[in-house]
């Protein structure tokens, strides 16, 4: 049997279980991965509101990324809700101590709450650009949180492109934008690595119980690609899995429940790929 690879997951906790460390956790799991995890903030929700977030301490923050590193060989490593400041500069501090080779990096700039709460502090964003962006492989914004990071709208295709080139501009090596053609019934992801850009698309699942579709989508390429796929079939892979999921779930909670993590699925890639656009 082949040891699992190890993937590391830097966020906030979720009570829920839905999102946050316990999503990515259940999904590098269902992958077949190692997670471990890093958490920079613990959170009072359940699957209809956030009802208090309390920060961990930089040391903290810096202590379980660095003693993770001491002793597990990461392959991967996934960032999700960075909540102010001082935690963005926490995680960069223990990053770039610890980095001693190339590896993939996830960034899922986590900002607004299915609950409409915001969870990146505004003055935080800047920071999260200049600290984080250079070291950061894949970026994986969702429209909104694209349209905040590029202070543009996007409510097409073609803004869509404008906007991922500025995010490369800011020096991501690439960026994913989620979300893209909901209207047509679809489910589209806009690629662009500064050279390419690249769609993928599947049918759209429309639940109630879609807690965690961000958390999860970003896990599962970090995963995949610490399983040493290529990027573009690390992103299909993981949006097969995750749509798969999304039509599985099952309903615990009144709100935005989560979804079905541990679904059976077959690792084969159905997303639809298009590199002319």
């Amino acid at each position: 049997m082949t040891t699992p690879k190890i993937i590391l997951t830097i966020a906030g906790s979720d009570s829920g279980a839905g999102a946050g460390i316990q999503g990515d956790l259940k999904t590098i799991s269902a992958l077949n991965g190692y997670g471990v995890c890093a958490i920079v903030a613990l959170t009072a929700q359940n699957t209809m509101t956030i009802n208090l977030i309390n920060d961990v301490s930089p040391a903290m923050i810096i202590s379980q990324i660095t003693t993770i590193f001491a002793d597990f060989d990461v392959s991967a490593i996934k960032i999700g809700m960075l909540n102010n400041i001082k935690t963005i500069i926490a995680v960069k501090t223990a990053l770039t101590a610890v980095l001693t080779k190339p590896i993939p990096i996830i960034l899922d700039p986590v900002m607004i709450a299915k609950s409409n709460l915001h969870l990146l502090n505004h003055g935080a964003i800047n920071t999260l650009i200049s600290e984080l962006f250079v070291l950061t492989t894949l970026l994986t914004p969702n429209l909104v949180e694209a349209e905040i990071l590029t202070n543009q709208t996007i409510n097409n295709i073609n803004d869509a492109k404008a906007a991922a080139q500025k995010l490369i501009n800011m020096q991501v090596s690439a960026v994913l934008i989620k979300g893209l053609q909901q209207e047509q019934g679809n489910s589209c992801d806009l690629y662009y690595d500064g050279n390419q850009f690249i769609s993928f698309t599947m049918p759209l699942v429309k639940t109630n119980n879609n807690h965690g579709t961000g958390c999860t989508l970003s896990s599962a390429i970090a995963t995949f690609l610490a399983q040493e796929q290529t990027m573009i079939n690390a992103i299909a892979l993981a949006k097969t899995y995750l749509t798969v999921a999304l039509k599985s779930n099952h309903q615990f909670g009144h709100g935005h429940g989560p979804i079905n993590h541990f679904v059976k699925w077959k690792q084969k890639v159905e997303c639809e790929i298009n590199d002319n656009i």
